[in-house]
């Protein structure tokens, strides 16, 4: 059995690159391969129940300062010298990086550090910060994963990469009629509303304000529109005051954290991804899988888009207004959107395909 020390930095639910090692986690051949984590403090919403289902270990630093390296490096070596790992893989970028210098000394003989973002952080000090500390940690690896070429190229230069598209479980987002009615019920929304969602942590980068701003112009242009937005974060307080300044506060649902986002992807009739900056989302690859239209900043990867997507300038907002306008006018059928999920159940973003593609990239970098 090939053992794999996981660095996601978190377990919770809501963390993008989680979601990605469990979506291979659940797939992968666990008699061949096993998963533990690390991880910090972690919300009532997480995957310790299932991982340990799995025969995983879930090892938790309860107490420690966020940038507290000598803890943290002190942590994974006890974990490191108390049991034998094939492979250390980092999820990138955060300071959990330390424990690819600890891997090294401990002689673990695979040292992944895996790509999950374009930028090194959300602003130029962040990113400074990160990009230095990371220096030391490439010199430490022995192989290097992105979700993207274009997350790649920006984390990792000219150094070779391999891309690992985002694992998806897409039959589990295909649309679904029944959730439609049910969820839009939940919600109250009627038939005749045209849905906007934006899926994602209420912060800087996932730009909210720009899709709150766009739905105003869209009501002021006749249309019957609501926002849904789906997440969690620090700039709640912020996004409520920009519904009132721009008049929506009404039309616009901050529905917070759900474990239900496979069904509220059948009650939305667009997905909004306005982002600054992203590797590669994984809400768009599971918005497509049901059949949804979906926009994205051209900020974003051109590979996350494979089917009904559009990539639009952020400086320009009436090109998004005139997309919004053409798909409130359209109504895309059951068959279609259910067609959508079986194109997308065919293509490197599906669970099966990636667990496949883990598998034979671990065996072939532990040479068993």
């Amino acid at each position: 059995m090939i053992r794999v020390l996981q660095l996601t930095d978190s377990i919770n639910r809501s963390d993008g690159r989680t979601q990605v090692v469990m979506n291979v986690y659940r797939r992968i051949d666990k008699s061949k391969f096993q998963f533990d984590f690390v991880t910090g403090n972690y919300h009532a919403d997480n995957f310790k129940e299932e991982i340990e289902a799995f025969g995983g270990q879930v090892y938790t630093l309860k107490e420690y300062q966020r940038f507290d390296y000598l803890k943290i490096k002190k942590f994974i070596n006890e974990i490191l010298t108390e049991n034998a790992y094939d492979i250390v893989h980092y999820h990138a970028s955060s300071i959990w990086g330390e424990g690819i210098k600890v891997a090294k000394k401990q002689n673990v003989p695979v040292r992944i550090m895996h790509a999950h973002n374009d930028v090194w952080g959300g602003n130029w000090i962040k990113s400074i910060r990160n990009h230095l500390f990371s220096l030391g940690i490439l010199r430490d690896t022995t192989a290097l994963f992105s979700c993207s070429n274009k997350a790649g190229s920006s984390l990792f230069g000219t150094r070779n990469f391999t891309v690992f598209h985002n694992a998806i479980d897409i039959k589990k987002f295909k649309f679904n009629l029944n959730k439609r009615i049910q969820m839009r019920k939940e919600f109250a929304i009627g038939d005749n509303v045209f849905l906007i969602g934006q899926i994602g942590r209420l912060s800087a980068e996932k730009n909210q304000e720009f899709s709150i701003e766009l739905l105003s112009k869209l009501r002021l242009r006749g249309k019957t529109a609501k926002l849904l937005i789906i997440g969690e974060g620090p700039r709640y307080d912020y996004l409520k005051n920009i519904t009132k300044k721009f008049g929506v506060e009404n039309n616009v649902i901050f529905a917070g954290q759900r474990a239900d986002v496979n069904n509220l992807y059948s009650a939305l009739d667009v997905l909004m991804l306005p982002s600054h900056f992203e590797g590669l989302p994984v809400t768009s690859i599971e918005a497509q899988s049901s059949g949804l239209p979906v926009l994205m900043s051209d900020n974003i990867t051109k590979e996350a888009g494979i089917i009904n997507c559009d990539f639009l300038s952020l400086s320009s907002i009436d090109m998004w207004l005139n997309k919004l306008t053409t798909l409130s006018g359209e109504n895309l059928s059951e068959a279609n959107r259910e067609k959508c999920g079986d194109i997308m159940n065919q293509n490197d973003y599906s669970d099966k395909r990636q667990a496949l593609l883990w598998s034979e990239m671990y065996r072939r970098l532990v040479k068993k």
